[in-house]
């Protein structure tokens, strides 16, 4: 038992780190001139799950008070309420496949979300001519 839970945290961590690539380094790989190559360091804390922050029924909550703004800025008040820190808007924003490139600054990912979701709707609405 101690074995698969063990091989569970290692592929775990190789899938964080493949999720976590940059759109140029998966295509430097995808070319076969680049490998990757991997380096265990110690974690400063030990909080292993620290990435598993929200989970994904957080997640769904979210998307479903993104989905009742009546406003761009209503929206960007539930994130900034809802997140914590760079790393919990990436996860976030991936879970809804919003684009994020590792040189995002924080406000841009948050605007992307928003833009995403309530701006989307905000635009859809508005071409069917529906009241918001």
């Amino acid at each position: 038992m101690k074995t698969r839970d063990t091989l569970k945290i290692i592929i775990r961590s190789v899938n964080d780190f493949i999720c976590d690539l940059a759109e140029n380094d998966i295509e430097k790989l995808s070319s076969g001139d680049y490998t990757i190559s991997y380096k265990i360091v110690k974690l400063k804390n030990k909080n292993i799950d620290k990435i598993d922050i929200l989970s994904e029924t957080s997640f769904l909550e979210i998307i479903d008070l993104l989905d009742k703004c009546s406003s761009r800025l209503e929206g960007l008040n539930i994130i900034d309420n809802k997140f914590k820190s760079k790393l919990e808007i990436e996860k976030f924003a991936k879970f809804i496949d919003v684009a994020v490139m590792k040189s995002d600054k924080v406000d841009k990912i948050k605007n992307n979300i928003v833009e995403s979701t309530v701006g989307a709707r905000i635009r859809s609405e508005a071409i069917q001519k529906k009241e918001i």
